[in-house]
């Protein structure tokens, strides 16, 4: 992976929005191997990795939420919040808020309840996530 697309333009790794430091301490801690933030147009401002991803990361990752939010505006449930999918060698949560997505990436260990928990985290300010 050639790091351009997942490494955090200058500047926004310290927002207000988001806490970086709980993004590290969470994929460096536990069965979560990847934390991305992105600007909801697959521009990608945080980026914490313990595991090989596909470039162009951000836009891949919005590409698969835009999905599950059109589905959701189409069967009138209203704007997409949170989404997860379990797979065969992972699991995958998205949130969206009014400016940002944030995706955690883990392992078939992790527990949803507890990815929930490292969503808040990261975004101590958002009420994505209820």
């Amino acid at each position: 992976m050639s790091g351009a697309e997942t490494e955090p333009q200058t500047g926004t790794a310290l927002s207000a929005d988001w806490d970086s430091e709980a993004a590290r301490e969470i994929v460096a801690a536990g069965e979560t191997e990847a934390i991305i933030v992105t600007d909801r147009n697959g521009r990608v401002l945080l980026s914490e990795l313990k595991r090989e991803v596909p470039e162009p990361l951000g836009m891949m990752l919005e590409a698969a939420l835009s999905g599950h939010a059109a589905a959701g505006e189409r069967l009138r449930l209203g704007a997409v919040r949170l989404t997860a999918s379990l797979h065969d060698n992972g699991t995958l949560v998205c949130g969206r808020t009014a400016d940002f997505s944030i995706f955690l990436i883990a392992s078939t260990k992790a527990n949803l309840g507890q990815l929930l928990v490292q969503a808040r985290r990261v975004f101590p300010n958002q009420a994505f996530i209820v």
